[in-house]
């Protein structure tokens, strides 16, 4: 396991099947310069999870209902879900339904 401090509030942990991104809000370049985010994590194979504490600006991109890519799971915590439904963006992500895990 691997625990990244991204930018403001946002934190990444990666494990060997699967990555948890915690309160995205802005991506930033890693040393070789290129982004944490749109270059490094949305273009590795493992399975992403994308978990809000809440809805603030700060806290959450709409960017990320863009993400969702075919050959990968994708699953954003409840708060999110209730956010890309009021967007009308549900198509566009799995969402893990109420009481179930992720």
């Amino acid at each position: 396991m691997i625990i990244t401090y991204i930018f403001h509030s946002c934190y990444l942990i990666e494990f060997d099947q699967f990555s948890v991104l915690f309160d995205f809000y802005k991506d930033v370049p890693r040393e070789e310069g290129k982004s944490w985010v749109r270059d490094y994590l949305l273009s590795k194979e493992q399975d992403l999870y994308v978990l809000c504490s809440h809805s603030h600006s700060d806290h959450f991109n709409p960017e990320i209902l863009t993400w969702k890519k075919k050959e990968k799971e994708y699953q954003l915590c409840l708060l999110i879900r209730a956010f890309a439904k009021w967007q009308g963006r549900t198509q566009r992500c799995s969402l893990p339904q109420k009481g179930g895990s992720v």
